[in-house]
Formats: C-alpha cells, sequence, structure tokens
C-alpha cells in the first residue's frame, strides 16, 4: 500500500482522476462523462451517502450521455450482486462447432472430476484435469475443449435475460472461461485446489 488515495492526470482532451472509495469527499466537486468502478464489492458503504455507485451516479448527471462502469467478482457485500440484477443480465452466448447450438459456458457443464479424470486409487489426477478439463454441449453432449475457444469468441452474442430491467442498465456475466488467457484445465485445477478455502471459492 502506497498510501495514495488520490492522483490527477491531465492528457490531451481529457482530466483522469485516480480516487479512493472509501470516503465521500473523494468525490466531491468532480463532474465527469465516465467513471470507471473497479472491484465494486470492496468499497465501504459511507454512511449517510449510499455506496460508491450512489456516488457516482450524482456526479454523471452531467452531461447527459455520461456513462458509469463498475467491474468485479461476486464478493461478501452483495454491492455488485445488486447492481447486476437491477440492469440486463445479459449471458455470453457462443455456438459450439460440434452442432452450432449457441449456449453460455455454464458451471453445470463444466466436467473435469468424473472417472476420466480420476487415478487408479479414484483420486482426481490433477496433471489429466489440467490437459483435458473441457464443457459439454448442452444440445448434442459433444465435447468442447480450450482450441474451440478462440473462433467460437469471435462469434459471442450477448443476450440479456433480464426482461425487467432497468432503463438504461446493462449488466453482464462473464467469468474466467470466456478468457483467452485462461485454460480450462488451470480453471479447473485452481477450483479443485481452493476446496476447504472459502477465500479461494
Amino acid at each position: 500500500d502506497d498510501g495514495v488515495a488520490n492522483l490527477t492526470y491531465y492528457l490531451s482532451g481529457i482530466t483522469v482522476y485516480m480516487m479512493g472509495g472509501q470516503t465521500a469527499s473523494t468525490f466531491q466537486n468532480k463532474s465527469t462523462c465516465l467513471f470507471i468502478l473497479d472491484e465494486l464489492d470492496e468499497h465501504a458503504f459511507i454512511e449517510g451517502q449510499g455506496t460508491t455507485a450512489d456516488l457516482a451516479r450524482d456526479r454523471c448527471k452531467v452531461p447527459r450521455n455520461a456513462k458509469i462502469l463498475g467491474f468485479c467478482t461476486p464478493g461478501t457485500s452483495g454491492m455488485i450482486t445488486k447492481e447486476h440484477k437491477a440492469g440486463t443480465c445479459e449471458e455470453i452466448y457462443i455456438p459450439f462447432p460440434c452442432c452450432g447450438h449457441e449456449q453460455p459456458l455454464k458451471w453445470d457443464n463444466f466436467i473435469f472430476s468424473t472417472d476420466e479424470f480420476r487415478d487408479l486409487a479414484d483420486e482426481i489426477d490433477l496433471e489429466k484435469v489440467k490437459e483435458g478439463a473441457y464443457f459439454k454441449c448442452e444440445c448434442c453432449g459433444e465435447r468442447f475443449y480450450d482450441h474451440h475457444k478462440l473462433e467460437a469468441m469471435r462469434h459471442f452474442r450477448s443476450v440479456p435475460t433480464n426482461p425487467k430491467a432497468a432503463p438504461g442498465i446493462r449488466s453482464m456475466h462473464i467469468w474466467e472461461a470466456y478468457s483467452a488467457f485462461v485454460t480450462f484445465g488451470a480453471l479447473a485445477v485452481e477450483w479443485l485446489k481452493a476446496q476447504g478455502d472459502n477465500s479461494k471459492i
């Protein structure tokens, strides 16, 4: 922790404020067209002021096309979950090459602990998981591996699932399985190693 709470950068045609989210004072006297809130669930609830998302909305009233972007892995505060549920709750759908059926990468279809991934002692073999974890197509049951991901993501669609979304609020669930930088195997091994440690699950 370097103790820096506020930083201001003056770039060509734009001023960038980098601020902490622990007090309301950091938001005062600042009106902006774009607010980026990172790790929203880690922000403190400010007594008498609300959440940092509330404060950001107050500061984005002018201009009318202002945007607020919030990112977070869901945590214990429930802040990002509340914001997500208020929006369109979009899911990323990609076509599986086996039959062309478009579907999201669901945890329930993530295969890495069946018999094929066990050793002779009936224990999970992490090397087998690392090399062979896959998603099962919900339509035809065929396998979707890492090497299918890049091409499939070129044709992704973001599909809204909340018909009662608040006007002007888009929200999206996208997890590491979609990342070009994380393999299915690495993701599965990380989850298996985290069992018993709630802070890592």
